[in-house]
């Protein structure tokens, strides 16, 4: 592979192009059935984790249509392994290699490293929403609660931020349409993301929608008014009030009390979604109506630090769908909803993308 040819290239061809004419063995990814999170430390990322422990004992359950027998997963090593090969990607390789290192900064939060006590589940009639705690964040009014925002790099494999996404529904047969963005996640990275989700929601088991290997963010749907829903922090136990969660070790206790509440985006609500990154208070979803922040962060000048975050807004916007192979790191929320012997299952809010490389 020339130089020149390389800079025609995706993320995935780029990795694809390297297993195939050299021989490394791709490394499959886990079966469909019930399996333990991969949460060792990897050898591309030097910074270990107290969650990690803990986060063994979390069962992954994916459901969709898996891979087929040839398809391996993302491995950061092997991506990085060529961008470094060459003077005019290897820039992405460290942009990979510091994005994916933040363990969290405000309520933004990196959770295939960030600590348990980082983020606090909030039990509901409807599943468990995750919040910043309140001694983490002193300075936000005692009305409010904190979503915690959390982020994932990988290659893009679809996207539907600007034309929109139409499924039928499977219980009903009638079409829905949401905005949405897949991704290819890296190895090791999205196991320890998911047993994180789940271990904050004091759950043994998490399901996740996993077809062909991808991991899906998505809006709200069209046509459909998000009803903001009054869902409690821990203001003091009231005489009603539910028993918390026994607290396991470093683990935040849920919390089941009436209080404050995180928030939608409602009808006819402010629909500048850039505003909630700026002040890093973010919604529990997007509306259908709403336009997903897309930055371009492709200019190799720029270097990612957690402090890059506190300005990210002031990037230029990127035009147009995101091509299929870019490597992005997505902001989302999350919602783990009750799913029986599976524990919960994860709905996951796109809340905004930022492109690092796109090829040419």
């Amino acid at each position: 592979m020339s130089d020149n040819d390389n800079t025609q290239r995706g993320i995935v061809s780029l990795t694809k192009a390297l297993t195939i004419s050299e021989g490394i063995a791709p490394d499959c990814p886990p079966t469909p059935e019930y399996a333990h999170a991969q949460l060792e430390t990897p050898a591309w990322c030097d910074i270990d984790s107290p969650a990690f422990p803990l986060l063994k004992k979390v069962k992954l359950c994916p459901y969709g249509a898996y891979y087929r027998p040839s398809d391996s997963g993302l491995m950061p090593c092997h991506v990085m392994e060529v961008l470094r090969r060459y003077d005019d990607t290897n820039w992405v390789a460290d942009r990979i290699h510091s994005t994916c290192r933040l363990r969290n900064h405000k309520s933004l939060i990196n959770p295939a490293f960030a600590r348990l006590d980082a983020v606090q589940g909030l039990e509901t009639p409807w599943g468990v929403f995750y919040t910043i705690p309140r001694q983490a964040c002193p300075q936000v009014p005692a009305e409010s609660a904190l979503s915690a925002c959390f982020i994932m790099t990988g290659a893009v494999s679809d996207s539907y931020l600007k034309a929109g996404y139409t499924s039928r529904h499977k219980s009903d047969s009638t079409f829905r349409t949401d905005k949405r963005i897949s991704i290819w996640p890296f190895e090791d990275v999205y196991q320890r993301t998911f047993a994180y989700l789940a271990a904050v929601a004091h759950k043994s088991s998490i399901s996740f929608k996993f077809s062909g290997g991808q991991i899906t963010f998505v809006t709200g749907k069209r046509g459909n008014a998000i009803q903001e829903r009054q869902i409690r922090t821990h203001l003091g136990a009231p005489a009603n009030a539910p028993s918390e969660t026994t607290n396991r070790g470093i683990l935040q206790a849920l919390s089941s009390y009436r209080g404050p509440y995180p928030f939608h985006v409602g009808r006819g609500g402010n629909l500048d979604n850039i505003r909630h990154i700026q002040s890093f208070v973010f919604p529990i979803a997007l509306r259908y109506e709403s336009e997903v922040p897309v930055f371009n962060a492709t200019n190799p000048q720029i270097r990612f630090t957690e402090w890059t975050w506190e300005s990210v807004t002031t990037l230029p916007l990127w035009q147009g769908e995101v091509p299929q192979d870019a490597l992005v790191t997505i902001g989302f929320t999350a919602i783990a909803t009750p799913c029986g012997a599976k524990g919960g299952s994860l709905t996951l809010p796109v809340q905004f993308v930022v492109v690092h490389f796109a090829g040419k």
